[in-house]
């Protein structure tokens, strides 16, 4: 580079550290910071920051709270120490209410040796509405010290300037332009001894707009990308200190304000450019102290033009989503027209048009007129509508700009030439298609294009004649060439205009297709010859027949022109329609010639039989299923029942017949129609009943049914159940204890009758007692046996015993129908005791008496004091007029009047 522009050189001593702080951001309510100390002690810290609503630090401790600090309005810009003291122990507490913006740090309580430098995490401390955030602190320098900028000829450039804390920056603003090399800095102190400390010195050359990333950042603009950019953080050196990309003019450039609305130190300033120059930054936002997200999932707050940036994104990015057609210069303009002006009036170097705001520019784009240049709409016309090779033709364009006008209108042609004109003439000399391109161009330079299809065609030549048939009538013909085309009419006359050259083709249904060449003007006579065979109707024949007469009545006739002969054929001989014949297979065919000589033939196969079809009986008896008959036919047969109920299954000639009543008729039909029938009569069957019989607790039924039938089950002569089936049945009715008699019927025949007791209820326990070890029980009624706790009890007369010393006794009997029932028995134990409240009484102080019992439905609860009173009831009262011990008893009374427990205490009454 041979040439600098003017700009800033500045030297910052910067021996910077990270420390971790506490952090109560402006947001969230009430954030309380919490600890509890176990005794007096005395607080130090250091807060930085400053206070809008309040910021408190309190002691709670015995249900009251004491303010150590309370602040309603305060500014530290550095650390402040503060102490505080309290005599008592409890729990502290920094609270931070509203718009307040606070950091504490080196926290100390020496009483309980406490210090919280913050750098280890939260120390015990509860937060709430608090975060750990890093904070970047200045280490002072601990001797003054001299700097001069020297040149690349060596050559003191600067004054010296005196450096004695790290944020105390000296700058040199040349006037003139710098000389190229390498510049140093040269440090000495007053002892002139080495000065150690991190040196920076930053050389700044502002960016006039015009480098080559501004211009990528134009450009991607004009492509319709909104760039949103950082200004910068050089602010302390003045104006014209935004770099490049932020220079960019088209680009959104964001400076940064403070939350008091004031611009930011740091924050870069405009103008850009030189001869001519614009003004930067575009908008400021907020970019002070900004809390945001840090590594690890932490919580950093931070400064800069970066951190300003992005509240501009945000408001660009909820522009575009409302408002899709806007474009990179119209979410600019919203964004600074809606922005909130500070600083000089106008848009200035500092502030540019001001902060933003969001909800103004979302206002201000839902409100813009937005437009974009419409390309141009092309139309045209092309005439004659069938131009001819060898004669002019017409292009004349239609098109318009929706929003401007049309410049030029260019055409090409198809054959190789081309020409911009709004119309003109042009001549194609041979014919065929050609595709034809027309581009238009509006005012601003955009072009829209359409193609078409031109067909240019021959010279056009006249056709005429006729067409006929064979026999000489007129046909109803097409005639066409390409798009040519017209249809005869009843004279079979036509005429057609075509290209010369071009192929005519005549086609009518049912003829062979015609073509010739139109060479010229003609006429033509022509035939069609008939190419589809007559059509022969037969009547409907059945396969097989089971008579020897037969009369064919054919038809037979032609659509295109007319059946000359019709011949009958049988088995190969020439016959007249009425035929006689024999029994067994013959073939009948009739042969159709037409005038043209297509041959149309139809055959029909058929079988003569008058023979009935005979059936024999193979084997029958009874099966699983029904009584089985297995049958056979002469020939090939379908198997129709006729009478009774039964199922059949075969292949045309061996069939399966079971029958399921008892009688059944069956015939077979061969496939002529011959009909033979067969009748089955089926032999008595005996039905045998299993159970129930005698006494019973279940109303389960269980016979034998020797064939597959419909049955019905009759209890007491009532029909209960009716089924199908056969084997070894079972069937459960719904019928009432007591003496039965059943029985079964099915295919006519009944079975034996049987007799039984139904007993579906469970013996019951009439009562029980223990006398001593002894248990007696009487049950409800006769029983195979009886079971105490799994012990078996002995019958004696009406009731069953046992020697059990249990207090609890399962009772378990059976019933001689099989029926299981069961008894609990409990001998219950009664437990009682009493609990009395306040647990240590003072004399005169009214005590409460409550009694607890179980085992027992007691009558009433008697209290008796040593004091010679006496009380009733689950709970009471009673006091004692002075000090000492007393003897307190409980007794309980059941409802025979009896002292069934006694509880007694001593209780103290000081």
């Amino acid at each position: 580079m041979d040439n600098f522009v003017p700009s800033y050189i500045k030297l910052r001593v910067n021996p910077d550290t990270v420390n971790y702080v506490w952090a109560a951001p402006p947001y969230g309510g009430t954030r309380t910071l919490e600890m509890d100390v176990d005794r007096p002690f005395t607080l130090k810290f250091d807060i930085i920051g400053y206070v809008r609503g309040s910021f408190v630090v309190k002691l709670e401790a015995n249900g009251e709270t004491k303010e150590l600090l309370s602040l309603s309005s305060a500014t530290y810009n550095s650390w402040k120490s503060i102490q505080l003291s309290s005599s008592t122990a409890g729990r502290l507490i920094f609270e931070s209410y509203g718009d307040n913006y606070v950091w504490i740090d080196n926290i100390a309580i020496p009483e309980i040796g406490f210090y919280d430098d913050v750098e280890t995490g939260n120390a015990g401390w509860t937060a709430n509405g608090w975060f750990i955030v890093m904070h970047t602190l200045s280490k002072e320098i601990p001797e003054s010290f001299d700097f001069q900028l020297i040149s690349p000829s060596g050559t003191a450039v600067m004054p010296q300037c005196t450096v004695t804390s790290s944020y105390f920056d000296c700058q040199y603003s040349p006037s003139t332009v710098l000389e190229k090399g390498n510049w140093t800095i040269r440090l000495t102190n007053s002892g002139d001894r080495k000065v150690e400390a991190d040196v920076t010195a930053y050389v700044v050359y502002p960016s006039n707009g015009h480098d080559i990333l501004s211009e990528a950042v134009n450009d991607i603009v004009r492509r319709g990308v909104v760039a949103v950019i950082a200004a910068g953080n050089s602010g302390e050196l003045g104006e014209r200190s935004i770099a490049s990309p932020g220079s960019a003019e088209n680009a959104i450039t964001v400076g940064a304000v403070d939350k008091a609305g004031k611009v930011a130190y740091f924050s870069s300033r405009g103008p850009v450019g030189y001869n001519p120059e614009y003004i930067k930054p575009d908008v400021v936002a907020p970019g002070v102290a900004v809390v945001s997200t840090w590594k690890d999932g932490g919580y950093a707050s931070l400064s800069g033009t970066s951190m300003a940036t992005p509240h501009v994104s945000g408001i660009a990015a909820l522009l575009l989503q409302a408002n899709t057609d806007l474009t990179p210069e119209d979410v600019k303009r919203a964004i600074e027209e809606s922005a909130t002006d500070i600083e000089i009036a106008g848009k200035d170097v500092k502030s540019g048009s001001g902060i933003v705001d969001a909800y103004k520019a979302f206002a201000t784009a839902m409100n813009m007129q937005v437009s974009k240049n419409q390309p141009p709409v092309v139309l045209f016309e092309i005439t004659p509508e069938k131009p001819v090779a060898g004669e002019p033709v017409f292009f004349k364009s239609l098109s318009y700009d929706p929003d401007g006008k049309v410049v030029w209108v260019k055409w090409e042609f198809g054959d190789g030439t081309s020409w911009i004109a709004p119309g003109i003439n042009h001549v194609y000399e041979k014919s065929g298609e050609y595709q034809v391109k027309i581009t238009a161009c509006d005012d601003k330079g955009l072009k829209n294009s359409t193609t078409t299809i031109l067909r240019v065609y021959e010279p056009m030549v006249t056709v005429e004649g006729y067409v006929f048939n064979s026999l000489g009538k007129p046909v109803d013909a097409v005639v066409e060439a390409g798009s040519e085309m017209t249809k005869t009419d009843d004279n079979g006359y036509f005429t057609l205009m075509v290209e010369k050259g071009a192929v005519v083709t005549v086609s009518a249904e049912g003829y062979a297709e015609h073509t010739f060449t139109a060479d010229g003007d003609m006429t033509v006579n022509i035939t069609l010859r008939d190419v589809n065979p007559p059509v022969i109707e037969l009547p409907a024949l059945p396969e097989y027949i089971n008579y020897t007469e037969l009369s064919l009545a054919v038809s037979a006739y032609d659509a295109e022109t007319a059946v000359d002969e019709v011949i009958y054929l049988l088995d190969g001989v020439e016959t007249a329609p009425e035929l006689t014949l024999t029994e067994g297979k013959h073939e009948v065919k009739v042969v159709a010639i037409d005038h043209d000589g297509n041959k149309a033939e139809e055959t029909v196969l058929i079988t003569v039989d008058i023979t009935k079809p005979e059936i024999t009986v193979v084997e029958e008896g009874w099966s699983d299923n029904g009584y089985k008959v297995v049958l056979r036919t002469s020939e090939e047969v379908e198997l129709r029942v006729d009478e009774g109920d039964c199922s059949v299954s075969g292949d045309g000639i061996s069939w399966d017949v079971v029958v399921k009543s008892t009688h059944a008729k069956l015939t077979a039909i061969d496939k002529a129609g011959n009909a033979n029938s067969i009748e089955i009569n089926l032999p008595e069957i005996q039905i045998e009943l299993l159970e129930p019989s005698g006494v019973t607790n279940k109303a389960e039924f269980k016979f034998v049914l020797p064939v597959e039938a419909a049955f019905t089950l009759y209890v007491d002569g009532n029909a209960v159940y009716e089924g199908y089936g056969s084997g070894e049945i079972t069937v459960n009715a719904n019928i009432a204890d007591g003496d039965h008699t059943w029985w079964v019927e099915a295919l006519n025949a009944a079975s034996e009758r049987l007799t039984f007791t139904l007993d579906t209820k469970p013996p019951e326990v009439l009562s029980v007692e223990k006398d001593g070890d002894t248990l007696i029980v009487k049950p409800s009624e006769e029983l195979k046996w009886a079971r105490a706790n799994g012990i078996e009890m002995q019958r004696e007369g009406d009731v069953w015993k046992c020697s059990i010393a249990d207090s609890t006794i399962k009772i378990t009997m059976e019933d001689l129908a099989g029926n299981v029932g069961s008894y609990t028995y409990e001998e219950k134990a009664v437990v009682a005791d009493f609990t009395y409240t306040p647990e240590e009484p003072k004399a005169g102080q009214r005590i409460t008496f409550k009694a607890y019992v179980e085992g027992i439905n007691y009558k009433q609860i008697i209290w008796v004091f040593s004091n010679g009173r006496m009380r009733m009831g689950a709970t009471t009262t009673m006091s004692f007029g002075s000090p000492g011990e007393y003897t307190v008893k409980m007794a309980v009374i059941d409802y025979s009047y009896k002292v069934v427990k006694v509880v007694v205490k001593n209780i103290v009454v000081s």
